[in-house]
C-alpha cells in the first residue's frame, strides 16, 4: 500500500509462497468451517467469518462479498 511520509520499511523476515489463488470473499461465509480457519489465519480469531467479511469490505473500496480476492498462503523461513 505504500509508505506515508516519514515511515520506514519494517523487515519481517523471509517467507516462502506456498500457494496463491483467486476466490470469492463470500466463500468464508458459505463454508463456515473453512471461513473460521481462514479468519484465524488472517489474525482475527475472535471474529466470525461474517464479521471479517463485513470488516474487509468496509476497508477496501468497492469490495462486496462477491468480490474475488487473491488468497496467498506463505510460511516464514
Amino acid at each position: 500500500m505504500g509508505l506515508k511520509k516519514g515511515e520506514k520499511v519494517v523487515v519481517m523476515g523471509q517467507n516462502k509462497t506456498l500457494s496463491t489463488r483467486w476466490e470469492p470473499l463470500r466463500r468464508l461465509i458459505d463454508d463456515p468451517e473453512y471461513g473460521q480457519e481462514e479468519v484465524a489465519k488472517e489474525g482475527f480469531p475472535w471474529m466470525t467469518p461474517q464479521q471479517f467479511v463485513d470488516f474487509f469490505c468496509s476497508t477496501h473500496a468497492g469490495c462486496t462479498p462477491n468480490t474475488d480476492v487473491n488468497r496467498i498462503e506463505f510460511e516464514y523461513l
